[in-house]
């Protein structure tokens, strides 16, 4: 599972209240709060020298860890589910850990499709929370039909809160380079948590469904005799 790791652009079920954060994540005072919506808590922050501003989606998934993070290591599927991500390739593994992904980027019309090459590396810490993090790497491959975007800074917390529950967190600073007004690119940049997590609850379901459906071996056998 380890090495199907990473999605991109590539991270909603139900939060609580505002002020619960996990330890394991970066806290939440230099982030202001935007909204709540479909459970999904929706945060932003400002950088120096970027008028792009970075976002961040918190929520509670009722599943347990491994299943949230099987689906996100799922680089085949995740074309079916990621927003706007239309294809998806692995360049080359750097560590067991960690890999180089190409993803493409479907754009609405009129604008001309983009693409990332980022490095994407997860980390089991303490509590068996699972990090994942990436950044784009320079160097690694071109696509001369796309405009190249950049990834400053993607990470995702998954922190198991029992055997079937999450703790999620993603954050998200990606530019999709271009002449692309940089107010339309934050204003879509506030809907990608909830359309992230969103998407990744509604492929969970999908991947359990197609589970229940599969005959086990036992009624295999049953039906041959």
């Amino acid at each position: 599972m380890i090495h199907r790791l990473i999605l991109i652009l590539s991270t909603a079920i139900v939060l609580p209240s505002r002020s619960e954060a996990s330890p394991a994540d970066p806290a939440l005072e230099s982030w202001s709060y935007l909204s709540e919506i479909d459970g999904v808590q929706v945060w932003r922050k400002e950088f120096q020298n970027s008028e792009v501003i970075a976002v961040r989606g918190i929520t509670h998934l009722p599943y347990p860890v491994e299943e949230v993070f099987a689906v996100l290591s799922d680089n085949v599927s995740s074309v079916d589910w990621v927003p706007m991500v239309d294809k998806k390739t692995t360049i080359r593994e750097t560590t067991p850990r960690s890999r180089i992904e190409y993803a493409g980027i479907k754009m609405p019309w009129p604008l001309r499709d983009r693409y990332t090459v980022a490095e994407g590396s997860l980390e089991i810490m303490h509590g068996n929370v699972y990090k994942i993090s990436y950044r784009s790497v320079d160097g690694e491959y071109t696509d001369p039909e796309r405009i190249r975007a950049r990834i400053d800074l993607s990470t995702f917390y998954l922190r198991p809160e029992n055997a079937n529950s999450t703790y999620i967190d993603v954050s998200l600073l990606s530019d999709p380079m271009g002449s692309v007004p940089k107010f339309l690119v934050n204003s879509f940049q506030k809907n990608w948590p909830i359309q992230f997590l969103t998407g990744l609850r509604g492929q969970i379901e999908k991947v359990r469904l197609k589970s229940l459906s599969q005959p086990t071996i036992g009624t295999d056998l049953r039906r041959t005799h």
